[in-house]
């Protein structure tokens, strides 16, 4: 297998590794599967799937890391 020579040629070999590594460093918060809140029902326009699943992981996150500040997150 021939050294990348540029960054398109070395993302183009080694993207299917790459993308492992980054699955299982760093995992999702939320899947598309996962159930969503219901306050998300609420809104004036209905997420799409990937949306939903950003918002969430934003709040899971946001959970996360208030988690020891003391403050109630909900």
């Amino acid at each position: 297998m021939p050294m990348p020579t540029d960054i398109s040629t070395y993302l183009a070999q080694y993207a299917h590794e790459l993308a492992e590594r980054i699955l299982k460093l760093y995992p999702p918060l939320h899947s598309v599967e996962d159930p969503v809140s219901p306050l998300l029902h609420r809104l004036l326009r209905k997420p799409f799937k990937a949306q939903a699943a950003a918002v969430m992981s934003i709040v899971k996150k946001f959970r996360e890391s208030r988690g020891g500040s003391g403050v109630r997150s909900g």
